[in-house]
């Protein structure tokens, strides 16, 4: 499974982007990224995710998978994703590519 996440947004306004390949992860943490993906039905999920709340310095994050032939792309805002994506995107954030 290959993943690229970009964070964009917060106070700062910085873009940082992970390339993730989970061949060359911890047999463990590769095994819990696809769990988190799995559990967040993603191949299902709208390309789109937008908060239409008022908020101030969100984050906001591209989430682009690709795993057994399919290439799925979520843009979602931090205050819009949903209890089943917000593990994902917090392991996501601590993975060290």
């Amino acid at each position: 499974m290959k993943i690229t996440f970009e964070t964009t947004g917060g106070f700062a306004g910085l873009t940082t982007t992970k390339n993730i390949d989970s061949d060359k992860l911890p047999a463990e943490q590769a095994i819990s990224l696809r769990q988190q993906v799995e559990a967040s039905n993603f191949f299902n999920l709208p390309p789109t995710i937008v908060y239409r709340g008022p908020a101030r310095d969100l984050f906001q994050y591209k989430i682009i998978i690709e795993l057994e032939g399919k290439r799925h792309t979520v843009v979602v805002d931090e205050l819009a994703a949903s209890l089943e994506l917000k593990p994902l995107i917090k392991l996501l954030r601590t993975i060290k590519p």
